[in-house]
């Protein structure tokens, strides 16, 4: 009991000391921060303009960095710029929305097109290979090579979602690779022209947000031969030159054009047609020394 009554005295003591002494911190940290012995960050309120981000009006349909324009369609055209539209990327379960936008050509941007391939057998180049990847395999053009209604992909100098407008500078413009064949029967023949039963397949990807394409329909395309059209075929022995007269009626073909296929009528760059093959003999039946006699299957009807 004696020991505990003289421990209360000295516990009383420390308190006293410590609130005292956490009192004095508190009242000289006042006087250091009153005469600015002491300085804390301050939140600048006034920062220059050039560091401020300015979002685009359409940010919430920008939804991840965008640097570049995919399947932009051409709606404008000037000397120096262009207007084009975009379906923007939007959140699940929400419309698309069409954005304009005018891109500014400078002497540095880089104007291109996909070089169509063709895979000719004799003529020079010979190429058997799909075409190279576009960055490899384009063609320098001008901005008067762009028309208005074509779709183009833009790689834009900045991020689009902190353009403060619509008003953008593009890097690069290329056009997109469109298909330059096409394959299908021989409908008919006639002196240096055929006509061929098929359709141009699209290399092009849908745009953001855009409705996906609808399956292709034949077409009959009116198709020129001319002097410098290659005709070939094939066999197991490898590539062999054909004539006009080897084109026939119900032949299968594959009709190359020098640009992109755009029109129902067009030269043909190189005719491959398809070789005829023999189906398989059939097997005699049991019990018969004799092959069963071949049968084919009738094609089906044209698709309404």
């Amino acid at each position: 009991m004696e020991n505990s009554s003289k421990r209360d005295p000295l516990n009383i003591i420390i308190a006293i000391a410590v609130i005292v002494i956490i009192i004095l911190l508190g009242y000289m940290g006042s006087l250091a921060l009153k005469n600015n012995l002491i300085s804390l960050p301050k939140s600048n309120k006034t920062s220059p303009a050039s560091t401020k981000v300015t979002l685009n009006p359409d940010a919430l349909y920008l939804s991840f960095p965008i640097t570049n324009l995919s399947s932009a369609k051409i709606t404008g055209k000037s000397s120096n710029s262009l207007i084009v539209e975009v379906n923007a990327q939007t959140l699940p379960n929400t419309d698309s929305k069409v954005l304009s936008f005018k891109v500014a050509i400078t002497d540095t941007t880089s104007i291109t097109q996909p070089i169509p391939n063709i895979p000719y057998a004799f003529k020079s180049p010979t190429t058997n290979t799909p075409p190279l990847p576009p960055i490899a395999n384009q063609l320098a053009i001008t901005l008067k090579d762009l028309s208005i209604g074509e779709t183009v992909n833009i790689s834009l100098a900045d991020d689009l979602r902190f353009t403060s407008n619509r008003d953008i500078q593009a890097i690069a413009i290329s056009k997109q690779l469109e298909s330059n064949s096409l394959s299908g029967p021989i409908t008919e023949v006639s002196g240096n022209t055929i006509k061929v039963s098929g359709f141009v397949s699209s290399f092009a990807p849908p745009a953001m947000g855009a409705t996906p394409p609808t399956a292709p329909v034949n077409k009959i395309y009116t198709i020129s031969l001319t002097s410098d059209t290659e005709l070939s075929s094939f066999d197991q022995t490898g590539p062999i030159k054909m004539a006009l007269s080897d084109l026939k009626v119900g032949s299968s073909v594959i009709v190359y054009s020098a640009d992109p296929i755009t029109s129902t009528s067009f030269s043909a760059a190189l005719v491959t047609i398809h070789p005829t093959v023999a189906p398989p003999p059939v097997p005699p039946a049991p019990g018969s020394s004799s092959p069963a006699p071949a049968t084919t299957t009738p094609p089906a009807p044209p698709q309404p």
